[in-house]
């Protein structure tokens, strides 16, 4: 098992993100606001590319999509930067083909670009339009120690209306959605880890979305876009060390 991630900071929002075609009504700035369902969409199957320009050379190490119909299309991905002031791409993910159309994170050694460009492409897959929710290009939170177990990452609440008769006899059901629902414990933390990393992070995204591999090495595909539950946070001592415990909420993707 690995150390869970938490990517937090898009590198996107509030920049030029711009798509080489974009069908009316889903503009690429769409990608960048954290809401898988307000799409960039393309206007038939072909390569298209989204390019982030940060103003300035930045470094990252991962990239994220959701809300996105990778799979559907047929379509294959790969990500490019290039510095500022001149010359060519430079390959930072080599093609991949989606393997779903459910939330994916790739993540490399970090580098600095200025621009970076998502290709999707799907010419010579299905007569799909390619559609991207959230665009993440960023950094990542690795958590200091593995889960504390047992530990369930698919624990759900479903979502909907019930009524039932007088006598309590159900007259019918209808479920709206569902919720992935986690509870993650952590022990052995150390006091600078919590105070540098752990409080900062939580004093400043704690009311934000963001999205949560819990574990890259053993489950790469399950990332989930992700807020916490809870309201009130601690991480008490236990003689040297400090504990961590916290709540996540998220529409399930199915």
């Amino acid at each position: 098992m690995s150390k869970p991630r938490i990517l937090y900071l898009n590198l996107c929002a509030g920049k030029t993100v711009t798509a080489s075609a974009t069908d009316s009504g889903y503009p690429a700035v769409n990608t960048t606001n954290w809401k898988e369902y307000e799409l960039w969409k393309a206007s038939g199957a072909n390569t298209y590319t989204l390019e982030l320009d940060y103003g300035a050379n930045v470094a990252a190490t991962a990239l994220a999509l959701a809300g996105h119909n990778g799979y559907t299309c047929g379509a294959r991905f790969k990500l490019e930067g290039k510095v500022d002031g001149g010359g060519g791409y430079v390959s930072v993910l080599g093609y991949e083909t989606f393997a779903n159309n459910f939330t994916l994170a790739r993540f490399f050694d970090s580098v600095s670009y200025r621009y970076w460009k998502l290709t999707i492409d799907n010419n010579g897959g299905a007569n799909f339009a390619p559609q991207v929710g959230i665009y993440y290009i960023g950094t990542y939170l690795e958590m200091e120690q593995k889960p504390e177990t047992p530990l369930d990452p698919d624990a759900t609440q479903d979502v909907g209306n019930v009524e039932n008769s007088g006598s309590g006899y159900l007259l019918g059901s209808v479920l709206d959605h569902s919720l992935r629902e986690q509870s993650w414990q952590f022990k052995y933390l150390t006091q600078s880890w919590i105070l540098n990393t752990w409080i900062p992070f939580i004093n400043s995204y704690r009311n934000q979305p963001f999205f949560f591999a819990w574990d890259v090495g053993s489950h790469p595909n399950e990332v989930y876009l992700m807020r916490f539950k809870d309201t009130r946070f601690g991480a008490p001592y236990e003689i040297f060390f400090r504990n961590l415990s916290f709540s996540l909420t998220g529409r399930k993707e199915e």
